[in-house]
């Protein structure tokens, strides 16, 4: 079983839970960070909640990122390899790793986005205009 059947099996069994772990965990994070400003006796358990949710997510996007990265330097790796001096047959081989690794491999959110450490930084940024709002709220009443 070569690694692009592998990925592409990985990909159609995760792309809804990607898709719920994304969605959701800007509002977790959101809701764990205004409990922790709201209830100081929970504080604690909230505090390792939270670094647990951050590290869930962080370590799915950083993992996907991996993978983006390293699949998008394969036809570069290849091209900068001599395969010039190569017999004829090697140099056919390469340019179709070469043709084939021009599209990296990478693992979406239900088709909707990639999943890379951008994607990390928007849950974040997400998650941080969401209890800036929350809190507004909550301080207004």
């Amino acid at each position: 079983m070569s690694t692009l059947n592998l990925v592409d099996k990985r990909e159609n069994a995760f792309t809804v839970v990607n898709l719920i772990n994304v969605l959701l965990s800007s509002v977790n994070i959101c809701c764990v960070v205004f409990n922790i400003l709201l209830d100081p006796w929970m504080a604690l358990s909230n505090k390792f909640f939270l670094g647990a949710a951050l590290t869930q997510v962080g370590i799915l996007c950083w993992y996907a990122d991996q993978i983006y990265a390293s699949s998008s330097g394969v036809a570069d790796a290849a091209y900068e390899s001599s395969w010039y001096s190569c017999n004829i047959r090697c140099q056919r081989a390469l340019l179709i790793l070469i043709q084939r690794s021009q599209k990296p491999l990478y693992f979406t959110a239900l088709k909707f986005r990639s999943i890379t450490m951008s994607t990390y930084s928007s849950i974040l940024t997400s998650a941080y205009s969401y209890f800036t709002l929350l809190y507004t709220v909550y301080r207004s009443d």
